[in-house]
């Protein structure tokens, strides 16, 4: 038997609560960045949080905004004294009402922004009389005395020091790091005259290299001849 049907009703469909997605990128500690939730029902209202090496926090709390600015905290780089990058999970919880619906959770990489380098001083004085004498650095006579001090910056450790004056590299390799170091040397006579530059760089456990620099000025100087 064949035939040609039709018809028409009403059907109530029962709603069925989806969790929100989660869009989070990687990004840089202490600078802000946008998280955002594909939220499935106008209704529905939100809590985000955020856990790293232990440490936790709130970023909303049954929120029905669907798109929340963050500074993840620089201070967590303390955890990475050697590294320049961790990771940071997020999690997004969907209620509906009071009843929660669902999570969503996402990981991403947080770094370590250039600007974190160690903080470094630098003192340049005479090693001979001459200067205090003179006032002046003298050619073939004076031997410059160069101390540096490096400091890490959030847990970081000095591992290194280059010192340049006059055309001499001296450098030097730390086996034990520690957050504060020194390190000094005594140069042969200056061979230089006129304006020069004594430069030195500290290295620490991350790789971040700082770097100052003395400018000085070399009287010449020739010794007498008979």
């Amino acid at each position: 038997y064949r035939g040609n049907y039709s018809g028409s009703g009403n059907a109530t469909l029962p709603t069925i609560p989806r969790a929100s997605g989660i869009s989070v990128s990687n990004g840089i500690l202490g600078t802000a960045q946008t998280i955002s939730a594909d939220r499935k029902s106008s209704s529905f209202t939100h809590t985000l949080t955020w856990t790293s090496n232990g440490e936790s926090g709130t970023i909303a709390d049954k929120s029905s905004a669907t798109s929340w600015n963050f500074t993840p905290p620089l201070e967590l780089a303390k955890y990475i004294p050697s590294g320049t990058s961790l990771n940071m999970q997020f999690t997004l919880t969907t209620y509906n009402g009071g009843t929660a619906v669902g999570s969503a959770s996402k990981t991403v990489s947080m770094s370590v922004p250039d600007t974190v380098i160690p903080n470094i001083g630098m003192t340049v004085e005479d090693a001979t009389a001459c200067f205090a004498e003179l006032g002046k650095y003298l050619q073939y006579q004076s031997r410059l005395k160069i101390h540096v001090t490096g400091i890490g910056i959030y847990g970081s450790e000095i591992k290194a020091f280059e010192i340049k004056a006059d055309g001499v590299a001296y450098n030097t390799t730390r086996t034990h790091t520690s957050v504060e170091d020194a390190y000094g040397v005594t140069t042969g006579v200056l061979q230089s005259e006129g304006s020069q530059k004594v430069t030195a760089t500290i290295t620490d456990t991350r790789g971040r290299k700082a770097t100052i620099t003395a400018s000085i000025e070399i009287q010449s100087y020739n010794t007498p001849r008979i």
